[in-house]
């Protein structure tokens, strides 16, 4: 921008054989298509895609998906745990019993 001012300016300064064509010309060439505006902005808001709208949803829950991986993840050490430690075997040895309430 600076730099078409300051082409203007030493246009204005110089004679006219001395400017040439491409220092006289628009920043923006003539269209057709009278809606054809490149700088202009849009005043509006921009309606989210579908993905920005996923992409919207997925930053709102991520801390609950975070916390609820980490859950399972303990869960999921804890039964591994339990599969790979070895399992305590006890024998008992039965030497008698009594088979009524007065001992005989």
């Amino acid at each position: 921008m600076t730099n078409e001012l300051t082409a203007q300016e030493n246009a204005s300064n110089r004679a006219i054989g001395q400017i040439d064509s491409q220092e006289l010309e628009p920043a923006y060439f003539y269209h057709r298509d009278p809606a054809y505006r490149p700088w202009v902005i849009a005043s509006a808001p921009k309606k989210p895609t579908p993905y920005e709208e996923i992409l919207a949803l997925m930053a709102r829950h991520l801390n609950y998906a975070v916390i609820a991986s980490k859950i399972v993840f303990v869960f999921s050490i804890i039964i591994l745990l339990d599969l790979m430690l070895p399992k305590a075997l006890h024998d008992l040895k039965v030497v008698g019993y009594d088979r009524s309430a007065s001992g005989n």
